[in-house]
């Protein structure tokens, strides 16, 4: 079998397909989450896994809370992965934002843009970032830990050379991570390194670092 649910915190071995890993225990808030398996598309396999801004109730789980995007260094602020998961956090009653960094290369002036965006809108905030995106999202929150409810980074761009920020010390909000297997952009090791340290949902798929051929599974883990 090419995919697994593993629980805890554990180094996940390679496997040629998804591999979800949950690194949270609490029984607060929880979700049913789909991971394909490789030998069989259709048939999902399904665990109990807290991603921490998601409650499985028939009520809209995140009425009243924002969600804004961080796209990565070369793409837009509505490519195909942020408008998947748009669609989601609407559907789930969340106001939806995606900021557009195309002006700016710096990682660390998108986490300010963001910072800015996060102090002129109060109230509760879920983050998902891409590649630069996640980094950005993931330093923002440890600036505003009052205002952040969740990360949910994609193939974040985090112990890369020239970032400034290359330590992400706890407490940090409920966390999601998925990397593709074949990534040549960022080191799947990264996203494996920063999950175990955190103890984050860490998600692993046979795809590249644009995450665009495993977009079903990614959206599902999302919800």
């Amino acid at each position: 079998q090419a995919a697994e649910i593993i629980r805890g915190a554990t180094a996940p071995r390679p496997e040629p397909a998804g591999f979800f890993v949950s690194g949270r225990a609490s029984d607060a808030r929880k979700n049913t989450v789909a991971v394909e398996q490789a030998n069989d598309g259709n048939q999902p396999m399904t665990s109990t896994a807290d991603l921490g801004a998601v409650q499985s109730t028939g009520a809209p789980a995140l009425t009243g809370m924002r969600v804004v995007f961080s796209h990565g260094k070369e793409s837009g602020p509505w490519g195909t992965k942020i408008r998947t998961h748009a669609d989601f956090a609407k559907r789930f009653g969340a106001d939806v934002e995606s900021l557009d960094y195309a002006d700016l290369s710096s990682p660390e002036l998108r986490a300010d843009r963001l910072g800015v965006n996060l102090s002129a809108h109060p109230g509760p905030v879920v983050l998902v970032g891409s590649s630069m995106g996640g980094y950005a999202s993931l330093v923002a929150a440890m600036r505003h830990p009052e205002r952040v409810r969740g990360l949910f980074l994609l193939a974040p761009a985090l112990f890369m050379p020239g970032y400034e920020v290359q330590e992400f010390p706890a407490p940090l909000p409920p966390l999601a991570v998925v990397h593709g297997w074949a990534d040549d952009v960022i080191p799947v090791a990264n996203s494996i390194r920063f999950a175990q340290q955190h103890g984050a949902d860490l998600l692993l798929l046979t795809d590249d670092h644009r995450l665009k051929l495993r977009l079903d599974s990614i959206a599902e883990f999302f919800r």
